[in-house]
């Protein structure tokens, strides 16, 4: 039996949290949103979340606001990604007062669900 020890104490990000979609605007540019539901037990209420959008070597970074506060961006839009492909999540929780930069709590290579999805899935 294999046992981890988690020296940072980083929690993670269970997929029941949160779900993104993602869909298909007008000029074909996929967007995406973010269901949240994070266990806020143990998370500072003014630490920042982020969701980055990533495929190959390509990322893009949205903030959500705090855990306490949760804001979405202005737009959402994937316009800097190669979208060749299936576009994967990963979602941070960053301590940005006590100590900066500090990582808390992640999720990583969540896949969004909605037409665009479905989509890309079939082409490739």
């Amino acid at each position: 039996m294999q046992k981890t020890i988690n020296h940072t104490g980083r929690r993670r990000i269970e997929l029941s949290e949160l779900r993104i979609f993602i869909e298909s605007a007008a000029d074909g540019v996929p967007e995406f949103s973010v269901d949240f539901s994070l266990n806020k037990k143990g998370l500072p209420e003014e630490a920042q979340i982020y969701i980055e959008a990533y495929r190959k070597n390509t990322l893009q970074r949205f903030q959500f606001g705090q855990v306490g506060r949760i804001s979405p961006p202005a737009t959402t839009r994937l316009d800097q990604l190669e979208l060749s492909g299936p576009v994967l999540f990963r979602a941070l929780i960053v301590d940005e007062s006590e100590h900066v930069g500090r990582l808390i709590a992640k999720a990583e290579a969540l896949r969004p669900e909605g037409i665009m999805t479905r989509i890309i899935k079939r082409v490739f």
